[in-house]
């Protein structure tokens, strides 16, 4: 999964680079490069790697991406990419699953969106696109709507699964 979660970082930031950045040349976009990261089976590596990187300010549930850029009355947008809305979301009510790893993220985004960002989980390459898209006004649909797509279409999935 975690392989996934990299490629999936590398995709939306490349989008930005390529379909964003060019219209919005002053964005500043910061990823968090260990975010998604797959370490090696060495423990006693992985521990030095991440007490490192606690040293110089990463955060835990810091998001994988944040793009810094005064829309409004909003100073950005941070996604926290996933691959499986299901892993994240409960198919039955749509709320946050119960996961310490998840409320903390959860916890982040609410603290950003507090302090003037659009702040969501991305379950998908379509959904973060979606949300860079609405977000920079290239597309028509608020982040709002997007919100009720997304957790109808997971909980309607559901559903016809049974």
């Amino acid at each position: 999964m975690k392989h996934e979660e990299e490629s999936l970082q590398k995709i939306v930031v490349a989008y930005i680079r390529s379909n964003v950045k060019p219209d919005f040349p002053s964005l500043t976009l910061i990823a968090n490069p260990l975010s998604s990261m797959s370490f090696s089976r060495d423990q006693y590596k992985n521990k030095r790697i991440m007490q490192k990187a606690n040293d110089r300010g990463l955060e835990r549930g810091q998001p994988d991406l944040i793009i810094s850029f005064k829309k409004g009355d909003k100073s950005g947008l941070a996604l926290e990419l996933k691959i499986d809305r299901n892993k994240v979301f409960s198919t039955k009510t749509g709320k946050l699953l119960k996961n310490e790893h998840l409320e903390r993220q959860n916890e982040v985004l609410e603290n950003l969106s507090e302090n003037g960002f659009v702040a969501r989980f991305a379950c998908s390459k379509e959904e973060a696109f979606a949300y860079i898209r609405s977000y920079f006004e290239i597309s028509e649909i608020s982040i709002e709507e997007l919100d009720t797509a997304f957790r109808n279409k997971q909980i309607n999935k559901k559903n016809e699964q049974k």
